[in-house]
């Protein structure tokens, strides 16, 4: 049996997350993710990583997160360029 796995990419002020019903584990962990057809992920904000990885490890769910290390998603926040689509998660 294969164990489930997510993927988490930080870009900047958003994460994207890939892998088998991410939706709904986002919206368990208290999240509104949208997705964005142009990089095949559901977005949300940086700030709910630790929401999203808490979620996880209490439902024993694999995740890998790749993108810039985890303590530098708060310093990239004044400097990133956000594609358009992301704009109206805030």
């Amino acid at each position: 049996m294969t164990r489930r796995k997510i993927t988490i990419e930080i870009k900047g002020r958003i994460i994207i997350l890939r892998g088998w019903q991410v939706f709904g584990l986002a919206r368990g962990a208290g999240c509104k993710p949208t997705y964005l057809g142009t990089v095949g992920g559901w977005a949300l904000d940086a700030t709910r990583l630790p929401d999203i990885l808490a979620y996880c490890d209490l439902r024993n769910i694999a995740t890998e997160v790749t993108g810039m290390p985890v303590t530098s998603v708060s310093a990239a926040t004044a400097t990133d360029n956000l594609p358009a689509e992301v704009i109206g998660l805030w």
